[in-house]
């Protein structure tokens, strides 16, 4: 039997066992037998006959049963029995086959219609056959079941685990961002800057230290939600400029980070300068008076990663250039120069 003819004795085995159970026709030999060649259209007396019992709708009880048997399918009983028993032979073999990556579960079944193919080798009688096809019916029933319960189990236990993941999601997401600008944190920074540590860039790492001038002001004169308004304002400018690996964060306070991985001290400095003319040329005003701010300004620090070196080097090369951008009047971006004083400016 090719494929095709196998799926064509599967489709009318699908077919004849619920017609037989709709009657409430036991699932013997006979009657599938009879059930069969019914389904299959190839007895066309029988076919009719059914018809018209169907019509009339007749109980299908034992003694009708037998009957059907006798006049329409025993005088070929023996050829369409083994003929029928090779198809099923055949769709076992199939479906076994499907089974063979399914669990230790499905390879227990599978073993059971092993030995059903072999059963129906080595008898060929009425009773015989009934048995096989019972015990075939049970193990077909628990493996149903148990495929059921465990295709449930998998659905359930794969939303859990959906859940999960998003909840795990969620609060990676918000031990690594900082809540007032949903910038990352300094702990977000300081594995970025660990990765660059393990693996510089061929091209050179730049890391950009932004500090809010004389925020203190703006704080003492404003109050602590506007400087919250200014700070999500400057965070947002920076965090415009961070594409694909690069890093907005803030550092605390009104200090924020950019760090650049494969970006040369030119083209972070380029960068640094477009954030302090965006910020410089803002128009900020107070939510509730309309009240403008003044003019808020940014200063810069950048130095460039040295191979081999510790990040905490990095940052402390950049903090000495932003010391220097404030020292030299403000509002300005100043790379790296070695040798310069420790001390802040406020």
């Amino acid at each position: 039997m090719n494929r095709s003819e196998t799926e064509k004795a599967a489709a009318v085995l699908r077919m004849a066992v619920p017609r037989m159970s709709q009657h409430q026709i036991a699932a013997t030999p006979r009657n599938y037998a009879v059930w069969y060649q019914y389904v299959e259209g190839s007895n066309p007396a029988l076919k009719k006959r059914i018809d018209e019992l169907l019509s009339r709708a007749v109980t299908f009880d034992d003694e009708l049963n037998d009957s059907l048997f006798e006049e329409y399918v025993s005088e070929c009983n023996l050829k369409r029995v083994s003929g029928i028993r090779d198809d099923i032979q055949e769709i076992i073999e199939d479906v076994n086959n499907t089974l063979a990556e399914t669990g230790q579960q499905a390879d227990d079944y599978g073993g059971v219609l092993d030995r059903f193919v072999r059963d129906l080798d080595e008898g060929s009688d009425t009773a015989r056959l009934r048995e096989l096809v019972k015990r075939l019916a049970r193990e077909t029933r628990d493996m149903r079941h148990a495929t059921k319960e465990l295709r449930e189990r998998v659905e359930r236990n794969a939303a859990e685990m959906e859940e999960l993941k998003n909840q795990l999601e969620k609060v990676r997401e918000e031990a690594c961002t900082d809540p007032l600008t949903g910038l990352a944190n300094r702990q977000a920074l300081y594995d970025a800057l660990q990765r660059v540590e393990e693996s510089p860039s061929p091209d050179g790492d730049s890391l950009l230290l932004f500090d809010i001038d004389h925020f203190k002001r703006i704080n003492d004169g404003y109050g602590h939600l506007v400087g919250d308004k200014v700070i999500r304002f400057v965070s947002g400018s920076i965090k415009k400029q961070a594409h694909g690996s690069a890093l907005a964060a803030r550092y605390g306070g009104e200090e924020f980070v950019l760090l650049l991985p494969g970006h040369s001290l030119e083209k972070a400095a380029n960068i640094g300068e477009h954030v302090r003319k965006l910020v410089e040329n803002a128009k900020l005003v107070r939510s509730d008076t309309k009240e403008p701010l003044g003019r808020i300004t940014l200063s810069c620090g950048i130095a460039r990663y040295r191979p081999g070196e510790a990040t905490t080097a990095w940052l402390e090369r950049a903090d000495q250039a932003l010391y220097r951008a404030k020292e030299s009047g403000r509002n300005r971006v100043l790379v790296e120069a070695p040798g310069a004083p420790r001390a802040r400016a406020s």
